[in-house]
């Protein structure tokens, strides 16, 4: 299986993140040593919650970008991944695990993601070689960006 990341414009939509991956990343890195109280601030959310409303785009990359600054760990983003099971995506996972083939798993994550997000595009594609993951994601190619394209890429591989 191949990544590639693409970065070029994918769509205009309002680019929304569900705060389920924000409270993931703040519980990794709280794990790691750090302080997760202005962590939860800046994503907005209380660390109590079941409630896991979408956030901005710019806001989780913020999140991402706090992380890897205060953790100084470049590997984070791969640590966090193997953190990451298919169960904890819920309806989805259990979709992806009982897929009868890795590939037909990663169509079903890809056909499911915008319920998550839809800050991402996600395709998989099949070639001599194998299967590989297109990621689709406008914007600049700041940290932020690259930890939380890295740590996607990573759980998909890891799961």
């Amino acid at each position: 299986m191949m990544a590639r990341a693409n970065s070029l414009a994918f769509h205009a939509m309002s680019r929304q993140i569900s705060t389920l991956f924000a409270a993931r990343i703040i519980r990794s890195a709280a794990r790691a040593g750090l302080d997760p109280t202005p962590l939860y601030r800046h994503a907005g959310i209380d660390e109590n919650t079941v409630n896991f409303p979408p956030i901005s785009e710019e806001r989780h990359l913020g999140l991402w970008e706090l992380v890897m600054r205060a953790g100084k760990d470049p590997t984070f983003p791969l640590r966090y991944a193997t953190d990451v099971t298919l169960d904890d995506y819920g309806v989805l996972g259990l979709a992806a695990k009982t897929a009868p083939t890795a590939g037909a798993a990663l169509e079903v994550v890809c056909k499911h993601l915008p319920a998550y997000t839809d800050a991402i595009g996600l395709s998989a594609h099949r070639d001599r070689a194998g299967v590989f993951i297109e990621v689709e994601r406008a914007g600049a190619l700041t940290l932020g960006r690259r930890a939380s394209t890295e740590s996607m890429v990573a759980e998909i591989v890891s799961a």
